[in-house]
């Protein structure tokens, strides 16, 4: 099950054509049951994407419990987290930082993110 979603999520990275190059990296700990992910991307331009994922699975079941996508295209920064602050969004802990602004947001996987930044290139 772990292979699959690594594998899902680095061919997903692969058939993308906005990257001008990527990083993908991961880390499994069987004892403790986690999957530790981390993406670095550059596009042409100024414009960067680092995201994070923190998975913890059972033989069962994999489950997201930490998560942060950043977004830079010079001076704006997008970033989706689920950082347990911003108790006031109705969406809490899944927010999304745009600047300085905090709004509410579901909890977006990698596939919407990068359809999102796709926008902005």
């Amino acid at each position: 099950m772990i292979i699959e979603y690594l594998n899902k999520l680095e061919d997903h990275l692969k058939g993308l054509d906005i990257f001008a190059d990527y990083s993908f990296s991961y880390k499994i700990d069987q004892d403790a049951g986690t999957l530790k992910i981390w993406i670095n991307a550059t596009f042409q331009g100024d414009s960067r994407f680092d995201g994070f994922e923190f998975v913890v699975f059972t033989k069962d079941s994999l489950q997201k419990d930490k998560y942060r996508y950043n977004f830079i295209l010079n001076d704006l920064i997008v970033r989706w987290d689920n950082a347990p602050h911003h108790f006031e969004i109705k969406t809490f802990p899944h927010h999304l930082h745009i600047d300085s602004r905090v709004v509410e947001s579901q909890e977006p996987t990698l596939d919407y993110v990068l359809r999102y930044i796709k926008k902005f290139l």
